[in-house]
C-alpha cells in the first residue's frame, strides 16, 4: 500500500468507528494500522479504548504487543 491509500483506509475505518464506536475489530484494526504507520499515541488511543470495553482483551500493553510490528 502506498501512502495515500493507508491514509484512506485509515479515514474509512475511523468513519466506520464514528458509526460502531464498540466495535472491537474496527479498533483492532486502527491500532494496528497506526502503528505500522509509526502513530504510537494514536495506535495507543484505540488498544487503550479496546481494553476499556473489554478487559477480557487484556491491557493497552497487551494489544499492542499483539499488533504487528512496523
Amino acid at each position: 500500500m502506498g501512502g495515500n491509500d493507508e491514509s484512506r483506509s485509515i479515514r474509512i475505518l475511523e468513519e466506520a468507528h464514528t458509526k460502531h464506536p464498540y466495535g472491537r475489530d474496527i479498533l483492532f484494526v486502527l491500532a494496528n494500522f497506526n502503528k505500522a504507520m509509526g502513530n504510537m499515541p494514536t495506535a495507543t488511543m484505540y488498544a487503550n479504548k479496546q481494553a476499556a470495553m473489554d478487559p477480557r482483551y487484556g491491557s493497552a500493553d497487551q494489544i499492542m504487543q499483539k499488533l504487528s510490528s512496523p
